[in-house]
C-alpha cells in the first residue's frame, strides 16, 4: 500500500519505495479560486452543523455551496436522510463535490449507491468522522450496538460493508472519534476501497474538539483535483503537519 503525505505536491522517495507527497500550506484567495468551479454541497450529521463548525466555515469560504437540509436533525432515519439528500442533489446537473460529516457520510454513501445516476455529476466526494453504521438503524439511534450478533441486532454494523464508492474520494479519521473506534474505520476505508488521512487525535473532527476554521480542508480539496488518480483506491494519506497549520 501506498503511503502519502499532504504537505505539497511534489513527489519524493520514500523508503520501501513508497511515494511522499507533500503540500504546503496556502491560505491564499488563488488557492480557493482553483476550486470554486465546483459546487460544493454540505451534508451535515445529527443535529446538524453550526455556525461554528467547519462545515459551515468552509461553505462560507467557497460561496459556491449548498446544503442538504433534514426534516429532524435529532432523528437519524437514514432511508428519510436519503431521500432528502437526493432531492436536494438531484438539482444539480452541473459538476459538484460532497463534503459529509458523522452521519452525513453514511448518508452520502447510501444514497450514492441507492442513486447511482447521481455520479454522473460527481466529481470528488470527502468523508469526515463519519458515524459507525453500528449505532443506527431503520427508525434512528440502535438500540443495541454489538456488531458480533447480527440476529439480535437491528442496527446498520453490517449493512455497510455492502456499499462501493467508485468515485475520487477521500475519507478523513480520527484516532480517538466517539463515534467510530479507529480500528473499525480502517475497516470500512478498506471495505469501500477508499484512500483515508490519520488525522490524529481529533476527537469527532467537529468544533467540540476545535474544527472550526480549517484551511487544511481546502488543501485537500485542491489535491483532490489536481490529482484526482491518488483517490481512486485504497492509499494511506498519512497527514505530517501541525493541527495548527
Amino acid at each position: 500500500m501506498a503511503v502519502f503525505s499532504i504537505k505539497s505536491l511534489k513527489p519524493t522517495t520514500a523508503n520501501n519505495a513508497d511515494l511522499k507527497f507533500e503540500m504546503k500550506i496556502n491560505k491564499e484567495v488563488a488557492q480557493m479560486s482553483k476550486i470554486q468551479h465546483l459546487h460544493s454541497i454540505i451534508v451535515p450529521g445529527v443535529g446538524d452543523s453550526d455556525a461554528n463548525h467547519w462545515q459551515s466555515w468552509l461553505a462560507y469560504k467557497l460561496g459556491d455551496s449548498s446544503r442538504v437540509v433534514q426534516e429532524d436533525w435529532h432523528k437519524p432515519v437514514l432511508n428519510h436522510w436519503v431521500q432528502r439528500f437526493y432531492q436536494h442533489v438531484s438539482q444539480f446537473q452541473r459538476p459538484i463535490q460532497l463534503v459529509a460529516h458523522s452521519f452525513g457520510c453514511l448518508t452520502t454513501i447510501a444514497a450514492l449507491n441507492q442513486y447511482p445516476q447521481l455520479k454522473q455529476w460527481v466529481e470528488q466526494v470527502i468523508l469526515v468522522a463519519p458515524a459507525n453504521p453500528a449505532r443506527f438503524s431503520k427508525t434512528g439511534f440502535a438500540e443495541r450496538v454489538n456488531s458480533n450478533d447480527s440476529s439480535t441486532n437491528d442496527s446498520y454494523a453490517t449493512d455497510f460493508f455492502k456499499y462501493t464508492l467508485d468515485l475520487p474520494t477521500l475519507l478523513i479519521l480520527s484516532e480517538n472519534d466517539p463515534w467510530l473506534a479507529f480500528e473499525d474505520a480502517i475497516t470500512y476505508a478498506k471495505a469501500w476501497d477508499v484512500p483515508y488521512i490519520n488525522q490524529g487525535l481529533a476527537g469527532h473532527i467537529n468544533v467540540e474538539s476545535g474544527y472550526g476554521a480549517w484551511w487544511q480542508l481546502l488543501d485537500y480539496l485542491q489535491v483532490m483535483q489536481q490529482q484526482p488518480f491518488l483517490f481512486q483506491k485504497n492509499t494511506v494519506l498519512q497527514r505530517r503537519f501541525s493541527l495548527a497549520g
